[in-house]
């Protein structure tokens, strides 16, 4: 049976079995936040489509919750511009 014990058990295994000794329990909510980080890191992927993907019901709770994948996405396009 699918139940949130029985995913994290299994995400436990699976993180446990790659990580070895380095191991650290990650919860199921922590590969949401993961994919929305990844998303956004692309710059191919648009904070409205990402907000619209999590659920999220305003724009503004994924902005705040991903502001720190914003200002890298800024600072790197500011280094882009020195060398232009």
């Amino acid at each position: 049976m699918v139940n949130e014990r029985n995913l994290q058990r299994t995400l436990d295994r699976v993180l446990k079995k790659g990580m070895g000794d380095d191991y650290k329990h990650h919860g199921i909510h922590s590969l949401r936040h993961t994919m929305g980080s990844m998303a956004l890191s692309t710059g191919k992927i648009d904070i409205k489509v990402v907000s619209e993907i999590l659920g999220h019901s305003d724009i503004n709770l994924t902005y705040n919750k991903y502001i720190h994948i914003i200002k890298e996405q800024k600072t790197q396009a500011l280094e882009l511009l020195d060398v232009i």
